[in-house]
């Protein structure tokens, strides 16, 4: 984790940083966790637009989540203006904007 912290100081500029991410949910009937989003890592430079293409359950959806601050990674970490989803998803969370499919808010 500090190599990926020297990485994002080392270029501040950067609009968005995606570090290994993951997200698992939890299933109740004890089996393995089902993982929604697998160690996915890419950079964002200033001036490019993206977008996430994949069929249904590719993960999509909950990447965008885990972004935002809806729920939290289960591991990696991204930083979004230098900011970290970890621990700075609050000061995010003011200067970006999401529509989801459903009606949401902040708490």
């Amino acid at each position: 984790m500090k190599e990926e912290k020297l990485k994002v100081a080392s270029k501040p500029n950067l609009p968005l940083v995606v570090s290994a991410v993951e997200k698992k949910y939890p299933i109740s009937n004890g089996k393995k966790d089902y993982v929604a989003v697998k160690s996915i890592s890419f950079t964002i430079r200033e001036n490019e637009i993206f977008g996430l293409l994949g069929p249904n359950g590719a993960g999509k959806t909950s990447l965008i989540s885990v972004l935002t601050g809806l729920y939290p990674a289960t591991s990696g970490d991204a930083w979004l203006q230098g900011l970290s989803i970890r621990t700075e998803i609050d000061k995010i969370r003011m200067s970006i904007g999401v529509c989801p499919q459903f009606d949401l808010l902040w708490r």
